[in-house]
């Protein structure tokens, strides 16, 4: 799932990023302005932002979190925005 909010992202994001239900997190640098990781067994979910844009990515996959695949795919996706 990759969900895009074009404006108002940065807060969006900031909202995420401290709200509790969103579990451990861990900060990346290199996708966009600003960009954090969670992982649960068999799930990434990757969020970052560029700008006032917020994207939000989440893998499934059986066995172990999908963590590359999440930052490949967000690395690429931050390039194009």
């Amino acid at each position: 799932i990759v969900n895009l909010i074009r404006s108002e992202g940065k807060a969006s994001y900031d909202n995420l990023l401290g709200d509790p239900a969103t579990g451990p997190t861990t900060q990346v640098s290199g996708v966009g302005d600003a960009a954090f990781l969670v992982s649960k067994p068999g799930t990434a979910g990757f969020d970052f932002r560029r700008g006032d844009a917020f994207v939000a990515i989440v893998l499934v996959a059986g066995g172990d979190a999908p963590v590359d695949q999440a930052t490949v795919l967000a690395s690429a996706l931050a390039e194009r925005l």
